[in-house]
C-alpha cells in the first residue's frame, strides 16, 4: 500500500531558499497577504492569499489548481500562523 507522510515543520528564510535550489520541483505557496508579498522574499512562488479581509472563500479551490496530491509543497507566510492554519487545511 502507498503510505503518505506529512509534517508540519517551521522553517527559517535560508532553509527553505537552499532547499528550493536542491529541489526545483517543489511547489512554494506563498499565503501571505498581497501587501506583505510585495517585499518579495520568494517571487517564484503561487501566492494566494489565506484571509482577505475575512478567510479567503477561494483559497482551497484556487489552490488545488496550482498544486496535486503527491507534490511536495511549502507553504510560507510572514509570520507562520496563516501558513500552520493554510497547510493544515490542505492535508486533510
Amino acid at each position: 500500500d502507498f503510505i503518505v507522510e506529512t509534517r508540519m515543520r517551521h522553517l527559517s528564510v535560508n532553509w527553505v531558499a537552499a532547499f528550493l535550489q536542491r529541489h526545483p520541483y517543489a511547489k512554494l505557496l506563498d499565503v501571505s497577504a498581497a501587501h506583505e508579498r510585495e517585499a518579495g522574499l520568494f517571487p517564484q512562488g503561487h501566492h494566494e492569499p489565506w484571509l482577505t479581509s475575512d478567510p479567503n472563500p477561494e483559497f482551497l479551490a484556487h489552490t488545488l489548481q496550482h498544486i496535486q496530491f503527491d507534490d511536495y509543497v511549502l507553504v510560507i507566510c510572514r509570520f507562520g500562523i496563516r501558513s500552520h492554519d493554510a497547510a493544515t487545511l490542505l492535508e486533510s
